[in-house]
């Protein structure tokens, strides 16, 4: 489906500008928005059906993050696969994904691998907020390879558990995030995934994005610290790892994003 924030493209704001109070344009307006949704709706049910075809979705599965990494795996790359197919990636390469953490967290970022699949809250551009998941976040920019709307609906787990589960996979091609928890195949028809904007639902939690993407083959562009961490954070990026492109950023900055 096409994003209406194409470049060139009027927002569905500036629309309803243009329509004006002319009855005949409100509900020619009113006709364009059915059709989007409706297109919007297609994409899910074909993901659905896709997804049924694979076989293995015919069933609810209850998150087994402790004992069955390998499933968790598995049942993450076919819903990978197909939400890749139908997904608007114009629409996923706009926004702006943040892993947030603490400062213990914050240095293992600092050695991880960007071959490693990284869990992050997504936002829209200019609506970036701070997060009650940390003090720390790091601004990434990378290939999401799976948007939900709700952590909660793919229970991902932490990352070094993927690497504990296949050390050998993980060396040559990095750590994949699983799904922990997944629906029967025609449950997706429901707005579970982001594929597009109209399906753009996050969870706010405290004002915190509870969503999570998956975030592939990522580059930090920014890190967003306590201003006691900033010289620390300044020296390591900019001289040690040579990076002097990446922004240190206050949490009051959140808005320059």
């Amino acid at each position: 489906m096409k994003n209406q924030n194409d470049e060139g493209a009027l927002t569905d704001e500036e629309l309803e500008q243009v329509v004006g109070g002319s009855p005949d344009m409100k509900n020619l307006f009113n006709n364009w928005r059915k059709h989007i949704l409706k297109e919007d709706a297609d994409t899910r049910e074909e993901f659905a059906k896709d997804l049924c075809k694979l076989g293995g979705y015919d069933r609810m599965r209850q998150p087994v993050m402790d004992s069955d990494y390998p499933e968790v795996i598995k049942t993450g790359r076919g819903i990978k696969k197909t939400y890749n197919k139908h997904a608007d990636r114009a629409f996923l390469d706009s926004l702006i994904t943040i892993h947030w953490t603490d400062r213990m967290g914050s240095a293992k970022m600092l050695r991880a691998s960007s071959k490693d699949e990284l869990s992050c809250a997504a936002y829209l551009p200019g609506e970036v907020t701070t997060s009650t998941w940390g003090d720390y976040g790091f601004v990434v920019d990378g290939h999401i390879t799976l948007l939900a709307n709700d952590m909660n609906d793919v229970m991902s787990g932490a990352g070094q558990d993927y690497t504990l589960a296949n050390p050998e996979r993980t060396k040559s091609s990095g750590a994949n995030k699983g799904v922990g928890i997944s629906y029967r195949c025609v449950d997706y028809v429901d707005q579970i995934f982001v594929f597009d904007k109209e399906d753009w639902k996050p969870r706010i939690v405290k004002d915190s994005h509870w969503n999570e993407a998956f975030v592939d083959n990522w580059k930090i562009t920014a890190v967003i610290a306590p201003k006691i961490s900033h010289n620390y954070l300044t020296k390591t990026f900019h001289k040690k790892m040579n990076m002097p492109q990446v922004k240190i950023l206050s949490p009051d900055q959140v808005g320059e994003l």
